[in-house]
């Protein structure tokens, strides 16, 4: 009995006080525009200073579909090509990675990093993320034959 009576003592102003109905009601943050979004993106993967931007930007354009977005993929490969930091194009592969469905832009661009990129972290990011690229189906395309006359 004397455990009941310290229980509702220790209890009570617990249960007195008026519930915050956020707590199971909380509404969600409306969404980004992706329109808008995009865009932004591609303007901070291609142009800004801050090398964390640049890779937080590569990364977020990851999530969106090229098909509605054709500039994304482009976007990506020029970072992958051409920025002069590593951690940017590294990241860039991967996000290039992950992209469906595949793509021969894509699959060349990686192999491009494998074999010529002057850091080691990306040409070892393009290799990894190749081969995951092979597996989801792309097939590095059958050298043209040169016409004889």
């Amino acid at each position: 009995m004397k455990h009941r009576i310290t229980l509702v003592l220790l209890l009570a102003p617990v249960l007195a006080a008026p519930a915050s109905a956020g707590i199971f009601f909380t509404k969600k943050a409306d969404k980004p525009n992706p329109a808008v979004v995009v865009p932004e993106l591609i303007r901070t993967v291609q142009s800004d200073g801050d090398e964390d931007k640049r890779i937080a930007a590569a990364e977020q354009l990851r999530e969106f579909d090229p098909a509605q977005f054709p500039d994304v993929v482009p976007a990506l490969v020029e970072a992958l090509q051409s920025d002069k930091k590593p951690s940017v194009r590294a990241e860039a592969a991967q996000s290039l990675g992950k992209i469906r469905p595949v793509s021969d832009k894509v699959g060349m661009a990686l192999e491009q990093a494998l074999a010529k990129d002057s850091s080691m972290r990306v040409r070892l990011q393009a290799r990894s993320v190749l081969l995951q690229y092979r597996w989801s189906g792309w097939k590095e395309p059958a050298p043209k034959k040169e016409e004889t006359p």
